[in-house]
């Protein structure tokens, strides 16, 4: 991996999408309670060599990513 990527990896993770930490949760399991920063960090590296996260300009772009909605009021 080059230091490119490895960067853009860094800078998303400053502040983290919450599709991101869902797939990274959905990959791990219940290991993603207690992952640290770094562990974190690793594991989405390996997911981006793995083909499961896609980054274009220093941004996510993969549809694969789960949708994260805002759930609607059942009641009104």
């Amino acid at each position: 991996m080059n230091g490119r990527i490895s960067k853009q990896i860094r800078k998303i993770l400053i502040k983290p999408d919450l599709r991101l930490l869902a797939l990274v949760h959905e990959t791990y399991g219940e290991r993603t309670k207690k992952m640290e920063h770094r562990q974190l960090y690793q594991a989405v590296k390996k997911m981006y060599k793995r083909g499961l996260i896609k980054m274009r300009k220093g941004k996510l772009c993969n549809t694969n990513l789960p949708e994260m909605l805002p759930k609607k009021n059942v009641t009104g």
